[in-house]
C-alpha cells in the first residue's frame, strides 16, 4: 500500500482504539507519532517514502531480506518497540500511538496481492481475504476508492475519538437523561456546559444557547446558571424548561474543595466572613434550624436555592448573593452547620482566612443571660424571639409595679415640700452645713491617707530599685577584680556604700507616712471633733430632730424608689439576641415570663466597664451636692443636682 492509505488506515484504526477504550488521547503530536509508526516498516524498500529518507538502510534490508519481511513481523514489531523503549519514559501516549501505527500498517498489507510475513523467518505470508481476486494491487486504481472510503471514514470517527462511542451516541440523541449521564462523567473534574434548544415551561419562549450546569435533581433534571439566576431544565411538568435539543460540552479542568463551616449560635450574614465569592465560584449546601418564622418567597419561573422546611432552612446550591437577596443576614441560626463547595481552575489555590478576621469568624453569641418576672399581660413584654437588642434596651414594663413607683414619687415630693418649710430657719442651715462638712472632712481625710500610701508604695519601690541596682554593681566589681582593674572597683565600691547608706535612710521610714500628710489628717481629725461638737449643740432643737427624721424619710423613699424602678422597667444587660420567651402560670392574675438572651461577650464585658465609669462618675457627683448649696442658703436635694450635671454634660457634647 502507498503511504497516504498506510496514513489513513492509521488514523482510523487509533480512532476506533480511543472512541472504544477512552484510554489514549488525540493531539497533534500524538497524531505525529502515529502517522510516523505507520510508515516505519517499509523502510525495507527503498521504493518507500521512509525508504528514500534513508536510503542507505532501506537497500541493506531490502537485499538481506527483501521487502515485507522482518520489518512486517511480530519479530520487528518486538524489535522496533523495544528500540523505541525511551519514547515510553518520555511519554507513554506517543509510545503507544506509535506502536499503533505500525500494527495498522502490517494489518492493511494483509490486503494487498502478496501479504507480509508476519511469522518471519517462517516463508508464510497472511492475507485478507484468502481469494487473490479480491486483494487490492498496490497503487491500483481499487486502492486509490479505498484510500477515498477511509478518508470519509476517518472524517466521521473524529468525533468519537474525542467524545468515546457512548458521549457520540448521547450527541446524536441529544435527550435529557444522556446529558445527565454525561454530566456525571464530566462534573467531578471539569467545567461542564449543555447546549441547548428548549421551551420555557411558564411562558412558552423559546430557548437556545450555551449555560454553565450547577447541580443535577435526579436521573432527569439539570440546574443551569442562566446571568445569574438559576432554572432547571428536564421533561417534568415542574421544571422551568423543557428540552428540545441538550447536548453536554466538557470545559477547563477544575477542582473543588469542600468545607464545612459551624453556624451554631451566628447570623446567617456571618457565612460572608467564609466566602470570597469575588474570587471563587462558590455554592453553599446545608441545613441550619432557626428560631423565628422566616419568610422565603418561592419564584416559579426560576430554580429556588434557599427553602424553608417547618423550622429550618435549607440551602442547595445557594451563594452569598441569594442570601442577600432574599434579605435574610440577620437570621439567627440555633443549630447546624453549611458545605461550602469551592471550584478552583488549573493551578488555582484557595486562599486561606485573613488572619485579621479571625475574632469576626468565632461565635459572636456565646454567653447565656435569662431574667425571669411576673406579668398581667403579655402586651407588657417589648421584645419577642430572634429580635436582637442593646444593652440598656427595655425588654419590659411592669404596670402594676409603676403604680408602685408613681406612688413613692409622690410621697417623695410631699416630704421634700414639708422639708424646705422646716430648712426655711438660720439654725436649721447650720445643722445641714455642719453634716455636710462633716463628710468633706473624712473624704478629706481619706484622700490623704490614700495619697500617703501611694508615698509609701512609692518609697518601697525606690528601695527595691536600689536593692537591684546594688546587686549589679557587686556583679560589676567583681569582674573588675578578676581582670586586675583596682582602680574602677575601688570606684564602684565606692558608689556601692552609697546607694547602701541611701537604702539604710529610706528602711528606717519604710512604712511611715510623710511628716505633711500626718499633720494634714490630724488637722482634719481635730476639726470633724469640733465640728461634731457643734452639730451636738445644734441638735438640742427640737425642730432640727424633725428636719432630721424627713431627711431620712426621703433618704429610704429615693432608695425604695430605685429598687421600684428596677423592677417596674426591666432592661437588658448585655447585647445579643433573644432566643427564647416563656410565658408559664403562677397565680390566677399573673403570668411568669422568662427571657434567654444570648450575648456578644467582648463587647458586652466593654460596655459594663463603660456603665461603671460613668456610674463612678455619677457617684462622685453625689458626693460634692449631697444635701444643701451653702452659698444660696436654698435646700436642693442630689436628684435634682445629678440631673442639672447630665444636662450639662449633654450640652457640652
Amino acid at each position: 500500500m502507498t503511504a497516504p492509505t498506510h496514513t489513513s488506515f492509521s488514523l482510523i484504526f487509533y480512532f476506533i482504539l480511543v472512541g472504544a477504550t477512552g484510554l489514549l488521547k488525540v493531539n497533534p503530536i500524538t497524531i505525529g507519532f502515529l502517522i510516523f509508526g505507520s510508515l516505519i516498516p517499509d523502510i525495507d524498500t527503498a521504493t518507500s517514502a521512509v525508504g528514500r529518507t534513508c536510503f542507505p538502510i532501506a537497500m541493506f534490508i531490502e537485499k538481506k531480506w527483501g521487502h515485507r519481511t522482518i520489518t512486517h513481523s511480530f519479530i520487528g514489531w518486538g524489535i522496533v518497540g523495544i528500540i523505541a523503549l525511551p519514547l515510553f519514559f518520555l511519554r507513554q501516549g506517543y509510545y503507544y500511538a506509535f506502536l499503533v501505527g505500525y500494527s495498522s500498517h502490517i494489518l492493511i498489507d494483509c490486503c494487498n496481492k502478496q501479504g507480509p510475513m508476519i511469522f518471519w523467518p517462517s516463508l508464510i505470508r497472511a492475507v485478507l481475504p484468502g481469494k487473490k481476486e479480491y486483494r487490492i494491487p498496490v497503487a491500483s486504481s481499487k486502492e486509490f476508492i479505498l484510500l477515498a472510503i477511509f478518508i470519509v471514514l476517518g472524517a466521521l470517527l473524529y468525533p468519537i475519538s474525542t467524545r468515546g462511542f457512548t458521549k457520540s451516541l448521547h450527541w446524536l440523541l441529544g435527550d435529557i437523561r444522556s446529558a445527565v449521564i454525561d454530566y456525571q462523567d464530566y462534573a467531578p473534574d471539569y467545567e461542564t456546559f449543555i447546549e441547548v434548544k428548549a421551551v420555557d415551561n411558564l411562558t412558552y419562549e423559546k430557548i437556545e444557547g450555551r449555560f454553565q450546569v450547577i447541580g443535577q435533581l435526579g436521573r432527569s433534571t439539570l440546574i443551569v446558571a442562566c446571568s445569574p439566576e438559576l432554572r432547571t431544565i428536564g421533561s417534568y411538568e415542574e421544571n422551568n424548561w423543557r428540552p428540545v435539543k441538550v447536548r453536554v460540552v466538557k470545559g477547563d479542568p477544575i477542582n473543588f474543595v469542600t468545607q464545612e463551616i459551624d453556624m451554631s449560635h451566628r447570623l446567617l450574614g456571618d457565612i460572608r466572613w467564609f466566602l470570597n465569592d469575588e474570587k471563587y465560584s462558590q455554592r453553599i449546601y446545608g441545613s441550619v434550624e432557626i428560631i423565628e418564622q422566616v419568610s422565603v418567597p418561592y419564584t416559579m419561573e426560576l430554580y429556588n436555592p434557599i427553602s424553608v422546611k417547618g423550622k429550618s432552612l435549607v440551602f442547595k446550591h445557594a451563594t452569598l448573593r441569594d442570601v442577600e437577596k432574599l434579605n435574610i443576614g440577620n437570621v439567627y441560626v440555633k443549630e447546624g452547620k453549611f458545605l461550602v463547595r469551592t471550584a478552583l481552575k488549573k493551578g488555582e489555590r484557595l486562599e486561606q482566612i485573613d488572619p485579621k478576621r479571625a475574632e469576626q469568624l468565632k461565635s459572636r453569641f456565646s454567653e447565656k443571660y435569662d431574667v425571669a418576672f411576673s406579668i398581667e399581660d403579655k402586651s407588657e413584654v417589648m421584645v419577642k424571639r430572634g429580635e436582637k437588642i442593646g444593652q440598656g434596651q427595655v425588654i419590659a414594663k411592669i404596670k402594676r409595679k409603676i403604680k408602685e413607683l408613681e406612688s413613692t414619687q409622690k410621697e417623695i415630693s410631699n416630704l421634700k415640700a414639708r422639708l424646705k418649710i422646716l430648712t426655711s430657719g438660720k439654725e436649721s442651715l447650720q445643722i445641714l452645713g455642719k453634716r455636710n462638712k462633716i463628710k468633706e472632712l473624712k473624704q478629706e481625710i481619706e484622700t490623704a491617707a490614700k495619697e500617703g500610701k501611694r508615698l509609701v508604695d512609692e518609697r518601697k519601690d525606690k528601695i527595691d530599685f536600689l536593692e537591684r541596682k546594688v546587686e549589679l554593681l557587686e556583679q560589676q566589681k567583681r569582674l573588675q577584680e578578676r581582670e586586675w582593674e583596682k582602680t574602677q572597683a575601688f570606684k564602684t565600691q565606692f558608689q556601692i556604700d552609697e546607694i547602701k547608706a541611701e537604702i539604710d535612710s529610706l528602711a528606717a521610714l519604710r512604712d511611715e507616712l510623710p511628716q505633711n500628710v500626718k499633720e494634714k489628717m490630724e488637722k482634719a481629725e481635730r476639726e470633724v471633733g469640733n465640728t461634731k461638737e457643734e452639730l451636738q449643740f445644734l441638735l438640742e432643737n427640737k425642730n432640727n430632730l424633725e428636719i432630721l427624721k424627713l431627711q431620712k424619710n426621703i433618704d429610704d423613699r429615693n432608695i425604695q424608689k430605685e429598687k421600684a424602678e428596677s423592677q417596674a422597667i426591666i432592661k437588658s444587660q448585655v447585647n445579643g439576641i433573644v432566643v427564647d420567651v416563656v410565658y408559664s402560670m403562677t397565680m390566677e392574675y399573673l403570668t411568669r415570663v422568662q427571657i434567654t438572651v444570648l450575648s456578644e461577650p467582648e463587647l458586652a464585658k466593654k460596655e459594663m466597664k463603660d456603665v461603671e465609669e460613668i456610674k463612678k462618675d455619677k457617684s462622685e457627683v453625689k458626693k460634692k451636692y449631697r444635701s444643701i448649696e451653702c452659698k444660696t442658703g436654698v435646700f436642693i436635694d442630689a436628684k435634682e443636682y445629678l440631673e442639672k450635671f447630665e444636662k450639662e454634660e449633654q450640652e457640652n457634647d
